[in-house]
């Protein structure tokens, strides 16, 4: 059985029907850890002469999702993408923005993206961060690996 690994289709409509030529990216290795985060957002405040608070459901806030994983240039990772293993940092991350977050200026924006993972992660959504924290260096100053 092969193992799943995580990817981000990119996509040129809030349908998630035109790729618009757009490379999708597959992670090299799986995520370190991916959180999901619901929130149920409720009205709290008191009317006058009032100590107590009746909190009422206004609505529920979009799902956010936090994926933790590591690009890497060393070509020692186990389990490393083998189309990605001997390709430096700065490549691989181009990739990634590149599906993630460069302006499409046909739709005036960064693109859609579907979240794939396994039977049991699949999310429509739109990037709202992206941090880049590069751990490792050559000697030359050059990146050898980030964690995203």
């Amino acid at each position: 059985m092969e193992l799943a690994k995580f990817e981000i289709k990119s996509f040129s409509d809030n349908e998630f029907k035109k790729d618009g030529g757009k490379k999708d990216f597959k992670l090299p290795i799986n995520p370190e850890t991916f959180t999901r985060n619901l929130k149920v957002e409720r009205d709290t405040t008191k009317g006058h002469g009032n100590n107590q608070t009746n909190s009422k459901f206004v609505g529920t806030a979009p799902e956010e999702l936090k994926i933790e994983f590591i690009l890497d240039g060393t070509a020692t990772l186990e389990g490393y993408l083998e189309s990605m293993k001997n390709m430096p940092v700065k490549d691989q991350l181009k990739m990634l923005t590149d599906c993630v977050y460069n302006y499409d200026g046909k739709i005036h924006s960064p693109r859609y993206l579907k979240i794939l993972y396994g039977s049991e992660l699949k999310i429509d959504c739109v990037l709202t961060n992206l941090d880049i924290n590069y751990t490792l260096f050559n000697a030359d100053g050059s990146p050898l690996r980030a964690r995203i």
